[in-house]
């Protein structure tokens, strides 16, 4: 659990960031959402000993954390959660469904690979642990997608002399791929997807990032459309006028990623139910309705997971990492199990919910 005070001089810290930062105020900026209230900086907290043994300072930003190594400079976890929190403005259900799903942004400080961050302590080099982050870029980038993102601090901490060059923000990149993933619904998915599919077919986007998938699409388009440093600036488009020149671009585009940011099209909201332990007899029983296993491992071992028929036959699903997170698609009343790295069966639960979460930390 975070350890961090709230002592008296916490609001003298937050008046030190935001000095530090030339951040007096802000306001939410994308196009088509309504200036809001100054927010004050948001509260660092740190944990000693470290949160899984290594994150030792965090932002809880609105229930979404950004967690960071102790190397990792204050600055960048403040500027996260603001362009979080401009970004999610109008974004209320979408939000939060990015806290029931235990979304989190972790950033590594410089000279720090992201090998070392306890989630990737078990998959690095493997493909068959569950949870194994995807490298989101090809140039040697540190950034990762999941549930849990991950990029360098140098992302956040760029100053003003890079405008204009070709600097992404991996980080706000990464969140705007959570928020799809993990914000979102199938429907909302399948329109990003259908509107890329449209859009690359009728030519636009040639030879930048948003062309080469729909997460690249939607997380460019996002960037663009809050005006973050994106490889469009390296195309001679200055930032000021980079929502304008999507809506020039590619107005179908801009129309869908305006709608889902100004929420006029909302997702199904979800609520992960923790699942009902049942006993080692447990079988599952024929059912079509869907549903979603939402495992989470807080050990700093490996499990490994099982649906269990009809007939009582282990089908072996596959393994989870330590301090990490997997979505399983499963029907109710479908029974499961975990077990430890030994063979010990830790848990055996069922599925009465639409999302059913389950935590393991043995």
């Amino acid at each position: 659990m975070l350890s961090g005070s709230r002592s008296s001089d916490a609001g003298c810290r937050r008046v030190e960031i935001l000095c530090a930062l030339s951040l007096g105020c802000w306001f939410v900026s994308g196009p088509g959402a309504q200036a809001q209230a100054v927010q004050e900086a948001p509260l660092i907290e740190h944990s000693d000993p470290p949160y899984f043994d290594f994150y030792a300072k965090a932002i809880d930003c609105d229930g979404i954390f950004i967690r960071g190594s102790a190397l990792v400079d204050d600055h960048a976890l403040v500027i996260a959660c603001m362009r979080i929190r401009d970004m999610t403005a109008s974004m209320d259900v979408a939000k939060q469904n990015l806290r029931q799903r235990g979304v989190e942004l972790h950033i590594v400080g410089r000279g720090q690979e992201l090998s070392i961050l306890p989630e990737n302590l078990s998959v690095r080099g493997s493909s068959k642990v569950s949870g194994l982050p995807q490298k989101s870029d090809t140039d040697g980038s540190r950034a990762q997608s999941g549930i849990y993102s991950a990029c360098g601090e140098e992302s956040l901490l760029a100053t003003a002399s890079d405008a204009g060059k070709n600097s992404t923000d991996l980080c706000m990149r990464e969140f705007a791929i959570a928020l799809m993933n993990y914000g979102f619904d199938d429907e909302i998915r399948r329109l990003i997807e259908s509107q890329y599919h449209s859009s690359v077919a009728a030519g636009h986007w040639n030879g930048t990032r948003a062309a080469a998938s729909p997460e690249d699409y939607w997380a460019e388009l996002s960037m663009w459309y809050f005006d973050i440093r994106a490889s469009f600036a390296a195309q001679g488009r200055s930032a000021e006028s980079a929502a304008n020149a999507i809506r020039a671009e590619d107005p179908s585009g801009f129309a869908l990623v305006d709608l889902l940011y100004t929420q006029k099209k909302r997702p199904v909201a979800i609520e992960a139910i923790r699942a009902r332990a049942v006993s080692k007899l447990a079988l599952s029983s024929v059912s079509k309705r869907p549903a979603e296993l939402q495992l989470v491992n807080n050990s700093g071992k490996n499990i490994r997971f099982f649906w269990i028929d009809t007939e009582g036959e282990l089908r072996p699903i596959g393994e989870l990492g330590p301090y990490n997170r997997t979505i399983e698609k499963t029907f109710f009343q479908h029974v499961w199990m975990i077990e430890d790295q030994r063979g010990v069966e830790i848990q055996r639960f069922v599925i009465e919910d639409y999302v059913s979460e389950v935590i393991a930390a043995y």
